[in-house]
């Protein structure tokens, strides 16, 4: 009878108050798992001179993430920041969010109180970081070099991971995919193009026109000039002016949208397309001779910034194009420095 009992307890341990077995006490209810973590950092420009500006009309640094995911995604409580040993150098807000498949453009202006869209710190155009993590710390880290003016770190492929993942390219896609037909405006001359280029101060007839025979001047890679690190192709100095040509092609009767200059510039230069001028920056009206200086000398950052100035997509012939240009120094001619981008003219 002893044994009997000790063995009846045993089974009704686990009972229901009527005797009878049951199940285990129900457990605490899971929690149910975070959403995967997708958002990206997918460009930014560290050193913004003619491109968008802001709600305010200045030209911030600027910082795209971007949500491939088919759920809109929260950023309230997700921090980005720019140092390491700081991660929560911006807070973003409740209220931001990123749609589905959508792109988000920030301005690192470090002027947050402009609204939830400005961060809390500056992009450093001598390289740095970019840290963003979610309100669980999880997240993604970019290491980036020095990036010149203009220049944006781009993924190939909308949030792309990998090695030869990123690109440096001219200007970025603000705020919409870096892929496809509509990635960006169509470049007719690119940024850092071989021009050619007389550097003794002659001013041959007929030199702006697109049949002039200049394969006796000599060829460099923009930017060319001398007296700055930027510089690629160094002239001689300080003859004034210099004169520098560049052809390309461009088919006007299938559509070109309004065009863009965007003119580095140190100091005076003016600019001609098939002939007509289309920019002139820092010099007065009337020829530019032997005796011209600049108006004003160029100095700091706006060396190597890039000026846009809208053109007529009129001007434009079909086949062949020639871009004419003179080149000045200013103040005590201790340096020079030009480059230039003939594109159609995109958002901002």
């Amino acid at each position: 009878m002893i044994r009997l009992a000790i063995g009846l307890v045993a089974v009704l341990v686990g009972c229901d108050p009527s005797g009878m077995i049951g199940a285990d006490p129900p457990g605490p209810t899971p929690e149910p798992a975070p959403p995967p973590f997708v958002v990206c950092v997918n460009e930014f420009v560290a050193s913004n001179g003619s491109g968008p500006a802001d709600e305010a009309g200045e030209r911030d640094d600027w910082i795209e993430l971007h949500n491939p995911s088919t759920e809109a995604v929260s950023l309230a409580g997700w921090t980005i920041s720019d140092d390491p040993e700081e991660l929560d150098r911006h807070v973003f807000a409740d209220g931001v969010t990123i749609d589905a498949g959508g792109f988000l453009l920030l301005w690192a202006d470090d002027q947050p109180e402009q609204g939830p869209h400005h961060l809390g710190f500056g992009l450093d155009r001598a390289g740095g970081s970019i840290l963003l993590r979610d309100d669980l710390g999880r997240g993604s880290t970019i290491h980036h070099g020095a990036l010149g003016a203009d220049r944006a770190a781009a993924r190939a492929t909308d949030c792309c991971e990998g090695e030869g993942c990123f690109e440096s390219v001219v200007g970025g896609t603000p705020g919409r995919s870096n892929e496809g037909p509509d990635a960006g405006p169509a470049i007719l001359l690119e940024r850092g193009s071989t021009w050619r280029y007389l550097d003794t101060g002659e001013e041959p007839d007929g030199w702006k026109g697109l049949d002039f025979d200049d394969s006796g001047w000599a060829e460099g890679l923009a930017p060319l000039g001398f007296g700055d690190e930027h510089i690629a192709t160094v002239l001689a100095a300080p003859a004034t002016p210099v004169r520098l040509r560049a052809t390309f092609a461009a088919l006007p009767e299938q559509g070109i949208a309004p065009l863009s200059l965007r003119l580095l510039r140190d100091a005076g230069a003016v600019v001609y397309l098939n002939g007509v001028e289309i920019d002139r920056a820092n010099l007065l009206v009337g020829p530019v001779g032997p005796t011209t200086w600049a108006t004003r000398a160029v100095e700091g950052q706006e060396e190597t910034l890039y000026f846009p100035v809208d053109v007529d997509p009129d001007l434009l012939l079909q086949g062949a194009n020639q871009l004419a240009v003179e080149l000045v120094p200013g103040g005590d001619g201790s340096d020079l420095g030009f480059d230039l981008e003939l594109a159609e003219r995109g958002p901002g």
